[in-house]
């Protein structure tokens, strides 16, 4: 009887992980179809402010899924920032 157990790849890819960059590193790629969220504070409530590839802020939205959406309706990609 032959044994059944495969090596199952890992949950998190090379490539996946290749999608994660600093600031600096998104800034120095000037990739312009990106871009981030980061928490805020604007006037004492919370928020996230979405920034282009080279760090404006471009909006600051309620919360994640709409600063999601906003950078969803610009044509742009959303890159999570370490």
């Amino acid at each position: 009887m032959a044994n059944s157990t495969t090596k199952q790849p890992e949950a998190t890819s090379k490539t996946a992980q290749s999608l994660v960059m600093s600031e600096i590193e998104l800034f120095n790629l000037g990739i312009e179809q990106v871009a981030y969220i980061k928490p805020v504070l604007v006037n004492g409530a919370k928020g996230f402010a979405v920034h282009n590839a080279q760090g404006e802020a471009m909006t600051v939205a309620a919360n994640k899924d709409l600063a999601l959406n906003a950078i969803r309706n610009q044509d742009l990609y959303p890159i999570s920032l370490h």
